[in-house]
């Protein structure tokens, strides 16, 4: 049995009792193991969505969570940039993530493929996966799009040819991720 000593009086008490056996003043309850979990949860899912958003983890905590939602405008993209054929892309992040990161992070980039998927993520923000089309592809590219093309993507359809530029940020569990993405 875990014991704590009584503000008020100092006499040993279980942690577990709600007031002191001698006193009577209320044992103060601790952070539990549940609100500790919670916490850290909620501290990964930043840094996930830090990965995914190109965000710092504060940033994206504050912003998503504390804060109203507001539309952070996206940069715009440069008029000539890299053109990219996304199976060499996948290919070097798949053979070596370090390499794909020194050849491609922080480029913009304009590149076709194959739509697997048109979702969202946690906080809303619309996403597009594109790939070669083969059957079990890995990695794939995961476009963060801007606001302005959620309208475009909600058009559009597995297995349809998209193109887009945007600015790659790096390799997150099975995708390239690529932000401020613009369909073409």
């Amino acid at each position: 049995m875990a014991l704590m000593k009584c503000k008020e009086c100092g006499t040993d008490v279980a942690k577990s009792a709600k007031t002191c056996p001698k006193c009577g003043a209320p044992v103060p309850k601790g952070v539990g193991t549940g609100c500790l979990t919670v916490i850290v949860g909620v501290l990964i899912f930043g840094g996930v969505m830090k990965a995914l958003s190109g965000q710092s983890a504060s940033t994206t905590v504050v912003a998503n969570v504390a804060a109203p939602a507001t539309a952070t405008p996206a940069a715009a993209p440069p008029s000539d940039p890299l053109q990219a054929k996304l199976p060499e892309l996948l290919s070097v992040y798949k053979d070596n993530e370090l390499q794909g990161d020194t050849r491609f992070k922080g480029q913009w980039l304009q590149t076709t493929g194959v739509i697997s998927d048109v979702t969202r993520d946690a906080f809303n923000a619309a996403h597009l996966k594109l790939g070669t089309g083969a059957l079990y592809e890995n990695p794939m590219l995961d476009c963060l799009l801007v606001e302005k093309d959620r309208a475009k993507a909600a058009q559009l359809h597995k297995g349809d040819k998209a193109t887009v530029v945007g600015k790659v940020t790096g390799m997150v569990i099975m995708s390239v991720v690529v932000s401020d993405c613009e369909i073409r």
